[in-house]
């Protein structure tokens, strides 16, 4: 049964998203399509190729959608200490179920330069940081975002950054987290090591204690023109695989464990992204594995216009259970600015599709199989 097919379905949907963000005192919104922005999973998922609430989704040929970004950002000088202030909202629809209004995502104040520590920066506020993704799909490796302050600070030839988070206060639960970064540690030529370790302790009733520890490791001009970026992940208890809080009442029986590569190239017109993504879960007598591998690949006999095309295929094995799979392909003419392989300005017209097996199937209501067309409009000013 795990290698039968489901038969494509007939309906065919446009998606439009939008994403935009603008930086230096000014920025104003505009247009786009595809998924839910980074961080966050949806239930539509036989349209955007994942499995489960776990799985990733895909910058092409996903569910409508439509955001964007006013951030600004300020930076001036008092008493010799370098000051910067930045904030990043978004526009919150209204609606039956939701006013319309501003969601605050980042609200923090930095300074650097100050007598005792001249080269020590500190900060406070709602922060979005560390958050470093594949650029293939929509989800953060790594995101240390919250509320809380900390500092960074120099370490021989590498730095230090120490973080305390609380969870905000729109949380049902409650606790607290406090993140070690060690970055900028030098190995091979144009290669970086960075490690970051995770505490957190839950404070609601029945609370736990949590444990993340994280290796990433980059390695640019790789054979000339590629860059590489590993990432390897340990959690336990209510500490979470991107160095964030987990569940703040999972007992230290909850463990995860993620392995994340991705390769990048770029050569003259042709260029492409692979990644793989393999995480291991567990809890209690109960365990679940998913992988994904996933890649883009562009083409762009000019400057402005390029073809992209994307294939991924994901599993996942939950225990007890049949094995669930999905397939997905997407191919997009793209008017462009500049031959890159990931601007940050761009138009599609899109066409995809998404096929899966019966067991995802049945865990998709029977729907695992999708054809969907569309529009994707990507500004960054």
């Amino acid at each position: 049964m795990a290698n039968q097919q489901v038969a494509p379905a007939r309906t065919h949907g446009a998606a439009v998203r939008a994403h935009c963000r603008g930086l230096l005192l000014a920025a104003m919104c505009a247009a786009a399509m595809g998924c839910a922005h980074a961080g966050s999973w949806d239930r539509e998922l036989q349209a955007c190729g994942g499995l489960d609430n776990e799985a990733p989704t895909y910058r092409l040929a996903s569910r409508p959608g439509l955001r964007g970004d006013l951030a600004l950002n300020q930076g001036f000088r008092i008493d010799g200490v370098d000051y910067r202030a930045a904030m990043t909202a978004r526009p919150m629809g209204g609606g039956s179920d939701a006013p319309a209004g501003m969601d605050i995502r980042q609200l923090y104040l930095e300074g650097k330069g100050y007598g005792l520590a001249p080269d020590t920066a500190l900060w406070a506020g709602r922060r979005l940081l560390l958050r470093t993704d594949t650029r293939v799909v929509e989800r953060f490796v790594t995101d240390l975002s919250g509320v809380g302050a900390g500092l960074d600070a120099p370490l021989g030839s590498a730095r230090l950054g120490l973080s305390y988070f609380g969870t905000d206060g729109n949380a049902i639960d409650a606790g607290s987290r406090l993140n070690l970064d060690v970055h900028e540690i030098g190995t091979l030529p144009g290669g970086r090591l960075r490690l970051v370790g995770t505490l957190t302790q839950g404070s609601v009733p029945h609370g736990t204690r949590g444990l993340g520890l994280i290796a990433m490791h980059t390695q640019d001009r790789l054979l000339g023109r590629a860059s590489h970026t590993l990432w390897l992940a340990y959690a336990q208890g209510s500490a979470g695989l991107d160095g964030n809080f987990g569940g703040l009442g999972d007992p230290a029986s909850v463990r995860s464990w993620r392995v994340v590569q991705s390769l990048g190239v770029q050569a003259g017109v042709f260029g492409g992204q692979t990644m793989l993504l393999w995480e291991h879960h567990r809890r209690d007598a109960s365990s679940d594995m998913r992988a994904l591998l996933a890649g883009r690949a562009t083409f762009a006999p000019g400057r402005n216009f390029k073809l992209v095309g994307e294939l991924a295929h994901a599993r996942l094995r939950p225990q007890g259970a049949q094995l669930q799979a999905l397939t997905r392909a997407t191919l997009a003419p793209t008017l462009s600015v500049g031959r890159g392989r990931d601007p940050r300005t761009e138009l599609s017209l899109y066409a995809g599709h998404v096929h899966g097996s019966v067991a995802a199937g049945q865990a998709l209501d029977g729907l695992p199989a999708d054809s969907r067309y569309g529009a994707h409009v990507l500004l960054w000013f």
